[in-house]
């Protein structure tokens, strides 16, 4: 007999099958039937994109496209975050929770493309992902060559077409690995709310 959880799980799946299979239109119907029978739709699972056909860019992505046409070397749009880590960090374990997070999220494994003058969403199966480890110089300097060793690859461009629109590195500093600089890069058609 199964678990309670383990069965809504099974209904939950069965509804995302259901709801992959619908179009906009039909989607918003049943949404609207559902809140009329006071089920809040907000709570229901999150169905993934189907993952076979074209998918159109949205206003701010067609506008990233444009300008980045203009200049791919820009990295007007790049979103970076550097974090200070102390202590032992174990990059093979970083690298894998990298993997994990961009197995589950599809814009992370998208790249544009285009096609008669057309450009959409191409969104990846899978991404080769390696998280980059470098050993800095110790000693006098120290904080010059961090700072340039961030600055290049905060600066690195993406390229919107071959991706990925995700990158991240890891830089000892500390004496006995003890001290880390952690970057993580995204190019912003991909993150935030705009996306």
């Amino acid at each position: 007999m199964l678990k309670q959880g383990a069965a809504r799980d099974i209904r939950a799946e069965e509804l995302i099958e259901r709801l992959r299979g619908l179009d906009a239109g039909k989607r918003r119907q049943f949404f609207a039937k559902l809140r009329q029978m006071g089920i809040d739709v907000a709570r229901l699972p999150i169905v993934p994109a189907c993952e076979r056909g074209r998918h159109g860019l949205s206003y701010a992505q067609q506008r990233q496209w444009f300008l980045w046409k203009l200049d791919p070397h820009s990295a007007a749009y790049h979103i970076p975050v550097v974090l200070r880590l102390q202590g032992a960090v174990d990059a093979g374990a970083l690298e894998q929770a990298f993997h994990g997070l961009i197995d589950r999220h599809e814009s992370l494994r998208t790249r544009f493309v285009e096609e008669d003058g057309e450009v959409h969403q191409q969104i990846e199966e899978a991404l080769d992902f390696t998280l980059d480890v470098t050993r800095l110089q110790a000693g006098a300097g120290q904080e010059h060559v961090l700072n340039d060793y961030l600055e290049a690859r905060i600066l690195e461009p993406f390229d919107l077409e071959k991706g990925p629109l995700i990158r991240a590195a890891l830089a000892c500093t500390g004496r006995r690995s003890r001290c880390w600089w952690w970057c993580s890069i995204t190019a912003s058609p991909m993150a935030g709310p705009w996306a």
